[in-house]
């Protein structure tokens, strides 16, 4: 009786350079987001009274009541720090291969590229870095040696 043996390789992709910078730079990113935020969220309670006491001092009429300009800023570091987050566990996901980070990373840059569009419907040119730097993060991702990176071993 003979037996075939199947030999399985254990080896994996080395993680591209390109790979690596951008897992890098997201994670990078996402902590300064995150500490950004948390100091924004804790600044709230300050913020507020310094503008009650910059109110009194110089006799000014609020246009907009100052709860809402204070809620408004929690808002914006609550979901900032959510937006931090997510970009860490992409950036960690970018690092290890994962390929539901590769994909979700070329949806951002799609919607990176939609939104760096839209400010030539008034002639500004301003948002053309942004499409381009999103082209670039999409052609990167869809090579083949990047995609094996993140194609599981069988």
């Amino acid at each position: 009786m003979s037996s075939i043996v199947v030999r399985m390789t254990t080896s994996k992709v080395e993680r591209p350079l390109g790979v690596a910078i951008l897992a890098v730079l997201g994670i990078i990113l996402s902590i300064l987001v995150i500490i950004g935020s948390v100091m924004l969220i804790v600044s709230v309670p300050f913020l507020a009274d310094f503008i009650e006491a910059a109110i009194a001092q110089y006799g000014m009429i609020p246009i907009v009541d100052i709860g809402w300009i204070l809620a408004f800023l929690a808002i914006i570091g609550a979901v900032s720090l959510v937006i931090g987050v997510i970009w860490f566990i992409l950036g960690w996901g970018l690092w290890n291969g994962k390929n539901w980070a590769r994909i979700i990373v070329i949806v951002f840059s799609i919607l990176g590229i939609i939104g760096g569009l839209l400010p030539l419907v008034y002639l500004d040119v301003s948002g053309l870095v942004v499409v381009v730097i999103d082209i670039i993060v999409i052609y990167y991702l869809t090579r083949p040696h990047v995609v094996a990176f993140f194609k599981p071993l069988v």
